[in-house]
Order: C-alpha cells, then sequence, then structure tokens
C-alpha cells in the first residue's frame, strides 16, 4: 500500500480525467529521494512485484464525483497534484496534505445543484460538503478515492447566454476549493 503520506513520497499527481476519454491515465508519483528509492534498498515484498506485472491499465474516463455521499454527473476533471508538506498542523501525527482547486467541467443540464450551493455560499448558509473524487476499473471496482471537505470557489459558463438558454448543450465550469483533505490518500490497495 502506498499513501501520499507516506515517507519520502513529497507529491502525488492524478491525470486530467474525461469521461469520454479512451486514454491509459498514469500518476506521477514524487520522491524527495528518488535515487534512493530505485537503489534495491526499498522493502519491496514478493506481492508488491507481482502485483505490478499483473496491473492492467487504468483508462482516463473510469471516474466518479460524490458529493455528500451522491453521485454528480461530471464530464472532466482537470489535473491535481496533491502535496505533503513536513509539517503535522493538525496534530493527526502524519504530515499535513495539500492541494490545488478542483475544477469539474459539466453539462449545462447538471449545473442545477451545483448553481444552487454556490448561491447559498454566496448568501451565507453553510458552504462545505464532501467530495469523494473516486477512481475505478473497467467493472466499478475503486481503485483509488480522495476525499476533501469543499466549498464552491466559482462557477463559470462557456457563454454569458447559457444561463438563459436550458437547451443548450453548452458546459460549465465548476470550481471547488477544498478546506481540508479528509483520511489518508490511498494509492494501491
Amino acid at each position: 500500500m502506498l499513501r501520499v503520506n507516506s515517507p519520502g513520497v513529497s507529491a502525488l499527481g492524478i491525470p486530467a480525467l474525461d469521461a469520454s476519454s479512451k486514454e491509459a491515465g498514469f500518476f506521477d508519483i514524487f520522491l524527495e529521494d528518488p535515487l534512493r528509492a530505485f537503489d534495491g534498498s526499498s522493502p519491496a515484498t514478493k506481492a508488491e512485484k507481482e502485483l505490478a506485472k499483473k496491473q492492467k491499465a487504468w483508462l482516463c474516463s473510469n471516474f466518479r464525483i460524490e458529493i455528500n455521499g451522491h453521485s454528480s454527473r461530471v464530464n472532466k476533471v482537470e489535473a491535481i497534484v496533491i502535496k505533503q508538506i513536513a509539517a503535522d498542523l493538525d496534530g493527526d501525527s502524519f504530515p499535513d496534505l495539500i492541494a490545488p482547486d478542483i475544477t469539474l467541467t459539466l453539462d449545462l443540464a447538471d449545473a442545477g445543484p451545483y448553481r444552487q450551493w454556490f448561491e447559498g455560499v454566496q448568501a451565507g448558509l453553510p458552504s462545505t460538503r464532501h467530495m469523494s473524487l473516486i477512481l475505478t476499473d473497467n467493472n466499478g471496482q475503486k481503485l483509488f478515492t480522495l476525499g476533501m471537505e469543499v466549498y464552491p470557489a466559482a462557477l463559470g459558463f462557456e457563454n454569458l447566454f447559457d444561463e438563459l438558454n436550458p437547451a443548450s448543450d453548452s458546459q460549465v465550469q465548476v470550481t471547488l476549493r477544498h478546506k481540508e483533505l479528509t483520511g489518508h490518500v490511498t494509492l494501491i490497495k
């Protein structure tokens, strides 16, 4: 099992996700000392080595977004890099993680709940919700979950008139800002 907050791992890059993509996806794992990691001194087990040989390609289209436990139709998620900082600012005995804003692209027809959430935040209502970015295999089994508490920071339409034209096939970009990452980001089960 590899966790972003494992010693020696400084960051994890998640590729851009696209529901229409047929491309294989690859994670970028940034190491504090990459030369030491591959000098043969890392304690990889026989099972981990066998797992690496049997690994199948993961597709960038195999993902879903859940907010407060409810699935949300999303077409694209921009690439994300989660960084580990050396400090334990929250006192949970693990190095803290930081992530950029999360940018989602969805069809205008699916933007209603995000718009209501955004307007509620603007009106001073409770703003944070739990979001899970779930990457799955071809059978829908979870491979990776990134959980974080988020709130909407921006809601953008492609065209000013799209908002008034519900029949439009235009897309909306939603920017979610995280308050904190929850749990531990696990890359391999």
